[in-house]
């Protein structure tokens, strides 16, 4: 997935089978979201296989399949979808509803009718939350002395390509670099 900025659209997958819903959803959204629309299960797991979604906003009844259970197919497949915030819109307004899906990895529980001043409002709390979690993680990724990649970065790049490798059957080479006497430079001109 990639760096995620404050001028970036974020990829929002509207899984809902009402057209009236749909409309107010979309007219609440357009222009700060960019929208996908699946009005079932089939037609959601195409659109997240083919295109990376930052947000889900997903209804619990569908035709052909159920909003708990693609949410729990999501959370356990994060490494195939990406670390996506589920937010779930649905008429099921009982309280044990709303902990199961919370439970099961959504970060909101929206009931029906839809407000769209709530829905932006909250969509737009998603998308705070999904910046400041990128910038974490670009963070946690760099050497704070030299600004450099770091270990845990070189790991998780060396697993993707090597899962890149293992798909494609390709060969994978990597080559280590020992800078001789490196101690003596950092002594003598110091670390800044």
């Amino acid at each position: 997935m990639s760096a995620l900025t404050n001028e970036q659209l974020y990829n929002i997958l509207i899984v809902e089978d009402d057209p009236v819903n749909i409309d107010i959803i979309v007219d609440a959204l357009s222009g700060r979201f960019r929208l996908f629309v699946a009005k079932n299960r089939a037609k959601a797991m195409h659109i997240l296989s083919a295109q990376d979604m930052h947000m889900v906003l997903l209804d619990v009844g569908l035709p052909d399949g159920n909003g708990f259970e693609i949410c729990h197919t999501l959370v356990e497949n994060e490494r195939d979808y990406g670390p996506l915030a589920i937010v779930f819109m649905t008429g099921m307004d009982q309280p044990d509803d709303e902990a199961r899906g919370i439970e099961l990895g959504a970060r909101d529980y929206i009931t029906k009718p839809i407000n769209g001043t709530v829905l932006r409002a909250r969509l737009n709390l998603q998308a705070q939350l999904l910046r400041q979690t990128e910038l974490l993680s670009q963070l946690a990724r760099i050497d704070g002395l030299t600004e450099v990649h770091n270990r845990r970065a070189f790991d998780d790049q060396l697993s993707i390509e090597w899962n890149r490798c293992m798909r494609e059957d390709q060969s994978l080479s990597l080559c280590l670099l020992d800078i001789d006497f490196f101690k003596q430079y950092n002594d003598s001109y110091g670390h800044p």
